[in-house]
């Protein structure tokens, strides 16, 4: 039997390609990166509503970023914190619902995340409520918990912030 040339290199690569897995990291278990990702969010909204920002600054990696609407962008965990305390002397958190609309987990130990806020602040008798959108990174610990990588936060372009 005589082969061609194309044949011979057809049945050459179809026997240097690996198998299909070989190599290639397994898929991320989306279920466990989605549960992750939603206990730092819970804890999140806990440590707002609680004003406890000791907790809310744990939430964040040491090497974290945080670009919220209307304040200056701010990198690492202990100038999160700061700002955090700036921004809880100026107005209570009274209610809160974090929502995380959409979520890609990257591997099992990285993920993105977007979603929505809604928060009333308290100010000196004065109460205003907010609708923001957000976008973050997540990342899980060498202790299995999920924190927060970068995050962005923004006044919601379709809803106007009201006041009851």
């Amino acid at each position: 039997m005589r082969r061609t040339p194309l044949a011979l290199l057809a049945a050459g690569l179809a026997c240097a390609q690996p198998a299909p897995d070989a190599g290639m990291p397994a898929a991320p278990d989306s279920a466990a990166v989605a549960a992750g990702v939603q206990a730092t969010i819970d804890r999140y909204e806990a440590a707002d509503l609680a004003g406890d920002v000791a907790t809310a600054a744990g939430l964040y990696t040491e090497d974290a970023t945080v670009a919220f609407y209307g304040a200056p962008t701010t990198a690492g965990r202990a100038n999160i914190a700061a700002m955090l305390n700036q921004m809880t002397a100026i107005a209570r958190i009274t209610e809160t619902d974090i929502g995380i609309d959409g979520l890609n987990p990257i591997s099992n130990e990285r993920a993105t995340a977007g979603g929505r806020v809604v928060e009333v602040t308290d100010s000196a008798g004065y109460l205003r409520r907010g609708f923001y959108r957000w976008a973050g990174a997540f990342q899980k610990g060498a202790d299995s918990t999920w924190r927060i990588t970068y995050l962005i936060g923004f006044p919601d372009s379709v809803v106007a912030v009201s006041t009851p």
